[in-house]
């Protein structure tokens, strides 16, 4: 279950003050530019002292505070770096949650919520478009599948399913599973939003509850026995959250579509037939490495690719930039998530490479949105399409 505030004491009164996320907070750092404010309030330490303040009921929300709050990432970096142990993601959580019982929350946010009890999805769209992604290319190919009996599962989230930008991802998914002639199924318009905008605020009210209770019993429904994700952000909610809010362990076996994927090749299922001669850097999604520490199966697909020449980055895995588009920041504020962003696309371009790639729809959004205002020029792709190009199913 989220942690209360109230509870957080000795949690909150561990950060021994010293400093020592400052140096790598991409919101006290890199979203402001060179000669933006670093205010200490933008930073994990201010954050820490501000939930403090909340705590103690010594400090009444502010539009300053409350922003401040909700401009975190929920990157996890400085969890990872933090020499007394302070699970500041938590405490962020759990002060979000105090805010949102005294209704101080972005305005934006406050929407989005409304939109999900509705709609059930983020975008605010009927539950019957959620099959737009399949109408391009692969309508046929999914007729079959929708709501099918099957062990395995293709979660394809909301991004993936209402966003044009995004369908690249979903398709290739469904174009590999077919061709290696596995069984699947799709929850089309019974899929909900996995509740992830519900959770990043430590919500767990019965309304958030409903959410991860009808996708697990709608899985459970079809016969479902291994579920595969393709957004962190759905990956990391079913295998951390859900499990609390169902009360009990789930019965499913969850892949990450790149643990899935590795698991394949290493049993010789999959064979690339075709080269890619490309410099190419790779995207550390926070909740896929961080939160949920799968960082080598990126990288081991990558490399059996012929012709990639893999360049990492000075920071990666535990220690990659964030790319931006994490932490509800780019509903609240879309400024931080570009200025992230581009601070990230840099680090890229400066390392020489043809083409960045990631493995997380938002890292991919986020991306493509500080390249566009940037003016540089360089290829942003999914993993899962490089794929298909590999594998020449396109």
């Amino acid at each position: 279950m989220a942690s209360k505030l109230k509870d957080l004491k000795i949690d909150i009164l561990k950060c021994a003050r010293c400093g020592t996320c400052r140096s790598i907070c991409p919101t006290l750092n890199d979203a402001w530019g060179e000669d933006g404010p670093t205010w200490e309030t933008t930073g994990p330490r201010g954050r820490i002292l501000m939930s403090y303040g909340l705590q103690q009921n010594k400090l009444k929300p502010s539009k300053k505070m409350v922003q401040d709050i909700f401009n975190c990432l929920i990157c996890n970096r400085c969890v990872e770096i933090c020499p007394s142990g302070v699970d500041t993601t938590k405490i962020i959580q759990a002060s979000r949650k105090d805010l949102l019982d005294q209704n101080a929350v972005p305005i934006e946010l406050s929407k989005l919520h409304e939109i999900l009890e509705k709609n059930k999805n983020i975008y605010g769209l009927d539950q019957e478009d959620r099959l737009l992604w399949t109408e391009m290319n692969v309508e046929d190919i999914i007729e079959d599948r929708i709501l099918k009996k099957a062990e395995v599962a293709f979660f394809v989230g909301c991004q993936g399913s209402f966003r044009g930008s995004l369908f690249g991802i979903p398709e290739a998914v469904v174009l590999l599973l077919e061709n290696l002639k596995i069984d699947y199924t799709i929850l089309g318009e019974e899929e909900w939003c996995c509740g992830s905008p519900f959770y990043l605020v430590g919500d767990d009210s019965e309304t958030a509850r409903e959410f991860a209770i009808h996708n697990i019993e709608k899985m459970l429904e079809f016969g479902v026995k291994k579920i595969i994700f393709t957004c962190p952000g759905c990956y990391r909610v079913w295998k951390h959250v859900y499990p609390d809010l169902y009360g009990k362990e789930l019965p499913f076996e969850l892949y990450h579509s790149t643990e899935f994927i590795k698991k394949l090749i290493k049993e010789g299922k999959i064979k690339f037939n075709k080269e890619i001669k490309k410099k190419v850097g790779y995207q550390d999604p926070c909740e896929l490495g961080r939160h949920c520490k799968i960082y080598e199966e990126p990288r081991t697909i990558i490399k059996k690719i012929p012709g990639i020449i893999f360049k990492e980055l000075k920071e990666n895995r535990k220690d990659s930039l964030c790319c931006g588009g994490g932490g509800l920041a780019k509903v609240t504020d879309n400024q931080i998530s570009l200025g992230v962003g581009s601070k990230k696309l840099k680090d890229f371009l400066e390392n020489d490479i043809d083409m960045i790639l990631t493995c997380c729809p938002a890292c991919y959004q986020n991306l493509i949105d500080a390249l566009e205002i940037s003016g540089e020029d360089i290829e942003i792709l999914d993993l899962h399409e490089l794929l298909i190009k590999a594998l020449d199913l396109e």
